[in-house]
């Protein structure tokens, strides 16, 4: 059985030369059960607000209250940073969205562009010490930040993905983030995409000390699940399911026999 690993925070593409076995990532969709899914070094970094800046939760915040994302046009055709870029543009009193160039990735709305476009390097410090929710949307993958945004004193707001990381099916709406949804719709010239962004937007400010209780569950998960231990025990509990899966590869076939004894029922 070989065993294949993708360092690049990419979905895993098999080829059809590949052996049949696991795939070793950073990221994956959630149904595509051959996926094991790898901690990241970098998501448990601690993203702190800049020194002499207050960045206290709840109705004492004096940050900006927008949600803000700076980014690349990464995954462009899956229209999920497109839609939050098109937030920035349509609602600019409530998102602030900046594009990174990136030369890779062909962008055909020069409108978009030409208004959000920037160079200007602004670290996630600088978003966090300034703005008061910070965006989670996936590129070509799940976008392996989430754990620094979680651990860091802006509220997240992460748009509905079909990608993961190891920790996220632990997260819950409402509870950890503030979710947003991503809609795919037909406007008679092909499809478009969107994202109520600044309708979240407009909640979290009229609800500012649920958004503080949100950023601080946030906080805590990132400090408990996130930490070097949490990353260890998640890291040697998938070795050891692994491992057992294959000193006794016949488990395998009397699961599957379960399943489909059950199915017929």
């Amino acid at each position: 059985m070989a065993l294949l690993y993708s360092m690049w925070d990419e979905p895993p593409v098999r080829r059809i030369e590949d052996e049949p076995g696991p795939w070793f990532a950073y990221c994956g969709k959630r149904q595509e059960l051959n996926n094991l899914l790898l901690p990241v070094e970098l998501s448990h970094s601690k993203t702190p607000c800049e020194k002499g800046l207050d960045c206290s939760f709840g109705s004492q915040d004096r940050r900006d209250g927008k949600a803000v994302f700076i980014g690349a046009p990464t995954g462009w055709g899956n229209g999920r940073r497109r839609s939050v870029f098109l937030a920035g543009m349509n609602a600019m009193h409530r998102v602030y969205a900046r594009i990174k160039h990136h030369a890779n990735e062909p962008i055909e709305d020069h409108e978009l562009v030409s208004v959000l476009k920037t160079d200007e390097k602004v670290t996630l410090q600088d978003q966090v010490s300034h703005f008061k929710y910070i965006v989670h949307v996936e590129g070509h993958c799940a976008a392996v930040r989430l754990g620094s945004l979680l651990a860091s004193p802006s509220a997240v707001m992460k748009v509905a993905s079909e990608q993961d990381e190891w920790f996220t099916p632990l997260l819950k709406p409402y509870k950890h983030y503030i979710p947003v949804s991503f809609d795919v719709h037909n406007n008679g010239t092909g499809s478009g995409y969107s994202v109520n962004l600044a309708d979240q937007v407009e909640w979290a400010e009229a609800h500012p000390e649920a958004v503080a209780m949100i950023a601080k569950n946030a906080n805590t998960f990132a400090e408990h699940f996130l930490s070097p231990e949490g990353r260890s025990c998640y890291a040697a509990w998938l070795l050891h399911e692994y491992a057992q899966m294959q000193r006794d590869p016949w488990s395998i076939r009397e699961q599957r026999d379960s399943m489909v004894r059950a199915e017929a029922l």
